[in-house]
């Protein structure tokens, strides 16, 4: 049987010959126990400077482990920013993912969520925003039953000197399966783009799907 932990911690500040300004952190943290083994971890990271251009980083990342029968979780997030030279710019992830298992009965499920967001404004006054997120959640009952839902959504927008435009999409779809070639699935998906021009047009689309099938082994669907 064995324990260890482990802690860093690091500081840095500067000041140049153009007023400039540099400072950067940096942490670390580990755990870790035990002949069935559990582990946790944690690291940070930030980066500032200023002078001629401003600079703004960030990092994080996270992680557990437990036992022999599977329990696992991990994150993970990083933010950017800079202001000054010929661009602003903003930029944003995260990720986080979860999953636990059981060996003996081979049962698993899984978490995931995914999210980026970006924005940025340019020499010609044009700015341009964009987000994506994503999740997945999947349940297997260790005898080929298994439950998934899984839904996206993206946005972006845009100011320019060709025009501004709006999009827009979503998807969704959920699927039940119990293990005897019966399965529920339902599917949703949505989409709408809206365009404006310097003629002073305008143009607006939108699009929804949806879907809906239904299965108990006779092959019978709506």
């Amino acid at each position: 049987m064995s324990a260890a932990a482990q802690v860093q911690s690091q500081y840095q500040s500067q000041w140049g010959h153009d007023a400039g300004y540099q400072a950067q952190s940096q942490s670390q943290a580990q755990y870790q126990s035990g002949d069935h083994g559990a582990q946790a971890q944690y690291q940070s990271q930030s980066q500032y400077q200023s002078g001629h251009g401003d600079g703004v980083q960030a990092q994080s990342q996270a992680q557990i482990q437990i036992g022999d029968h599977g329990a696992q979780a991990q994150y993970q997030s990083q933010y950017q920013s800079q202001f000054g030279g010929h661009d602003v710019g903003y930029q944003a992830q995260s990720q986080a993912q979860f999953q636990s298992g059981h060996v003996g009965h081979n049962s698993t499920d899984q978490f995931q969520v995914q999210s980026q967001s970006q924005s940025q404004w340019g020499q010609d006054a044009g700015y341009q925003a964009q987000s994506q997120y994503q999740s997945q959640t999947q349940y297997d009952h260790g005898h080929g039953h298994g439950d998934v839902f899984q839904s996206q959504a993206q946005s972006q927008s845009q100011w320019g000197h060709g025009g501004d435009a709006f999009q827009s999409q979503y998807q969704s779809q959920s699927q039940y399966d119990h293990g005897h070639g019966h399965g529920d699935v339902f599917q949703a998906q949505a989409q709408s783009q809206t365009q404006w021009g310097h003629d002073g047009g305008y143009q607006a689309q939108y699009q929804d799907q949806s879907q809906y099938v239904y299965d108990h082994g006779h092959y019978g669907c709506f």
